[in-house]
């Protein structure tokens, strides 16, 4: 600011300080700044200088001096400050002598607002749930921007940007799903923040803090009590009525309601009236700027967010990406842990991105190397996320919140409609069967901001999950726990839902083999819920090398929604009456199986139903057949058969569901084209170099891929020709 707008701003600390008006004045023939008259025998008289030469600051400083003089045979007491841009060491004694209190400007403002004291005490607490998950203390890790977009105009707005927008007094709105770093977003507009505005504090207040505080002088001054800042509540308070203070308040979906409803109308009521204290502050602050964030879905709709929050609807709306790029998780693992490898499979979003660089190497490497590392961190990362929840509200069991979670999961099973729409009454019946008690007091504002579940639409209050991967294995989990414990509810449930791509892997990978899970899903045929059986066989396939043994086991009346059985052996399917999204049936054999009054949405690998395995019945309707996947597709591309061997090799290893692939089915399929000697040579390289792994299979040499190689693979897939990888360049 120049020099004209921060003597402005000294006279509104004084005035905040004094209560009484500041402005510029002669006293007894000298010009003040800034004069205060705070009762009739009392005159406060403040200079301003930015002056450097100190034979004129002691000259200043002795006309202030006069004035003391001056008023003296009248009664009136004057208290003089001389305040300055610089150093004031040298002047300090002058002033004493001339009982004139000499500051410099940090020292002025540390005697009357408090910033430095309160910045101090405020980077001891964590920002909302900005959160270290091993100590549970403020996240001091390495901060990688993403950029967070205005949805009405499509700009990307850095962090620098929003501080800059904050201190020109612009209101602005963070919203974002869990995990997706807005809590970490309001620390560093904080630190940009403070570090720009000399004068005045911004405050950063975690509003799940202040439950039932009503008024934004109540919420202020608790804000400066827990961080041990009591002395300066009265001068703050005054600040913030003055309009000097910015805002930004941190979770505006976590300053709860103290009951709970399963009515839509009733909820949103509850949302406004928790909301009291923040629009109060909204209407105090004026000029300042403002940042308030919370989850996204949070409320019914754009209009009720802005009414909530006191805000117009011009208010300028962000929203934090949902996930890292490729790119930014790199960075963020690189300054984290010094590593530069990220697992292919894991999601992006910064809470995960944190978790997984919170893992020792010898773990991080252990998961990205082992074929079931995604399931064990995504179990992992689970609970983790519900112990983080139980940390920024301890009303909350990290034990229960799981069991909700997981409860949801597969109460949305049972519906038919496209989007699973999760009412609040469904919600609050899981919290009741998992808890054993109804949710009231904190426990309804948790159900309400429930990780990975977000609005399903305007005006609605349902709920339905965000990510269709975290729901797929949350179904996994809740699945794999009812097998080992033969529930019973599960048996009586009537799933109409598959279990997803990502759930049948969980499930594979918990080994849900031999007799005890085949009476199991026997069991739960036998009392209506007939989609576990698909569930099993989808699981089978999941983790199987080159045959999946379904003899006994009945498929009928069920939905999947992408079973890929290329270049496995198939015995004993018995499946009737089921919906099939998507078959994969490149290079499959089947053996004593019946498929029977299905529907096949997409078939891939088969050209048309004349090329269809003999187990499956005219009865069956398929909707289109595509070679496009098919092995045999390869041999059209525009490369030699050696270079095709290769492609072959590297969609059957690491391109296909599975743990392997036997050293046979590598062939399978691809005799137009195949190059024996490219293909020892290729699979010679592999197994030397780490990327694949030989074992010994029931049947055959079984050929393992290693994951951590799957990027690189993918590189030569997409890039072919201009690949310059050492794999490819051999053939």
């Amino acid at each position: 600011m120049n020099w004209q707008e921060l003597e402005d701003k000294v006279r509104k600390i004084a005035e905040s300080h004094w209560r009484t008006p500041a402005n510029p004045e002669t006293l007894a023939g000298v010009k003040c700044d800034a004069v205060l008259r705070p009762s009739q025998d009392e005159i406060i008289a403040i200079e301003i200088t930015q002056e450097r030469n100190l034979a004129k600051l002691r000259t200043d400083l002795a006309k202030l001096a006069t004035i003391k003089s001056a008023f003296v045979p009248e009664g009136i007491v004057v208290r003089s400050y001389f305040v300055s841009a610089h150093e004031v060491s040298s002047l300090r004694a002058s002033g004493q002598a001339q009982k004139v209190e000499v500051l410099d400007l940090r020292e002025f403002r540390e005697k009357f607002v408090g910033k430095e004291a309160y910045e101090f005490q405020r980077r001891k607490v964590e920002f909302g749930s900005a959160l270290d998950p091993e100590t549970n203390k403020g996240d001091e890790g390495k901060f990688v921007e993403t950029g967070y977009r205005d949805r009405a105009s499509s700009r990307t707005y850095e962090v620098e940007d929003i501080a800059k927008e904050i201190s020109s007094g612009r209101k602005i709105i963070l919203l974002g799903e869990f995990g997706t770093g807005k809590s970490r977003c309001a620390k560093e507009v904080y630190e940009k923040i403070s570090g720009d505005n000399i004068l005045f504090p911004t405050l950063a207040i975690n509003l799940r803090d202040h439950w039932g505080h009503q008024k934004s002088d109540i919420i202020i001054r608790s804000h400066l009590s827990s961080l041990g800042l009591s002395d300066l509540e009265d001068r703050v308070v005054r600040l913030c009525l003055g309009g000097h203070i910015s805002f930004i308040l941190d979770g505006f979906d976590e300053i709860g309601s103290q009951s709970w409803s399963g009515e839509p109308e009733r909820l949103k009521e509850i949302r406004r009236r928790s909301l009291v204290g923040v629009r109060d502050i909204v209407s105090k602050v004026g000029e300042s700027g403002l940042l308030i964030g919370g989850r996204d879905h949070y409320f019914s709709n754009d209009d009720e967010m802005f009414s909530c929050l006191g805000l117009p609807e011009t208010t300028l709306v962000l929203r934090c990406p949902e996930e890292f790029t490729e790119s930014q998780a790199e960075d963020y693992l690189k300054k984290n842990t010094g590593l530069e490898e990220f697992p292919d499979w894991s999601p992006r979003k910064p809470l995960i991105c944190q978790l997984f660089a919170k893992l020792d190497r010898n773990e991080m490497r252990r998961l990205i190397d082992n074929s079931e590392g995604e399931v064990s961190f995504f179990e992992n990362t689970f609970d983790a996320i519900c112990a983080r929840e139980t940390r920024i509200h301890p009303s909350i069991d990290g034990s229960v919140l799981r069991g909700v979670l997981l409860g949801i999961a597969a109460t949305g099973r049972s519906k038919n409609e496209v989007i699973e729409e999760i009412t609040p009454t469904e919600i609050n019946e899981v919290f009741t069967r998992v808890s054993g008690f109804s949710p009231l007091d904190e426990a309804a504002t948790i159900l309400q901001r429930l990780p990975y579940l977000g609005r399903v639409s305007s005006g609605s209050g349902n709920r339905r999950f965000i990510d269709d991967y975290a729901k797929s294995g949350l179904c996994g989990i809740s699945l794999a726990e009812a097998f080992t414990t033969s529930d019973r509810k599960v048996v009586a449930a009537r799933y109409v839902k598959p279990i997803g791509s990502f759930g049948a892997k969980f499930l594979g990978a918990k080994h849900l083999i031999g007799p005890d899970p085949v009476k199991y899903v026997k069991l739960c045929t036998s009392h209506g819920n007939t989609q576990i059986a698909a569930d099993y066989l989808c699981s089978l396939v999941a983790v199987a090398a080159d045959e999946v043994d379904m003899t006994g086991i009945a498929v009928l009346n069920a939905n999947i929604d992408n079973l890929q059985l290329a270049d496995l052996e198939v015995h004993g399917l018995d499946m009737s009456s089921t919906f099939v999204e998507t078959l994969e049936l490149d290079g499959a054999r089947f053996a004593k199986s019946s498929v029977r009054d299905c529907v096949f949405q997409h078939v891939v690998g088969v050209s048309d139903a004349n090329r269809l395995p003999d187990c499956f019945d005219e009865s069956c309707v398929f909707g289109d057949f595509s070679s496009v996947e098919n092995v045999a597709r390869i041999s059209e591309l525009p490369l030699t058969n050696t270079q095709k061997t290769l492609i072959a090799i590297i969609r059957k290893l690491f391109f296909q569901p599975g743990r392997g692939r036997m050293e046979e089915a590598l062939l399978r399929g691809t005799s137009s084209y195949w190059d024996s000697a490219a293909a020892e040579t290729v699979v010679r390289y592999m197994i030397r170099s780490g990327i694949i792994i030989e074992s010994q299979g029931r049947h055959g040499t079984l050929y393992i891929p290693d994951r951590k190689h799957t990027r690189r693979m993918g590189r030569i897939r997409s890039l072919l020709a201009n690949s310059n990888d050492e794999l490819w360049n051999l053939v």
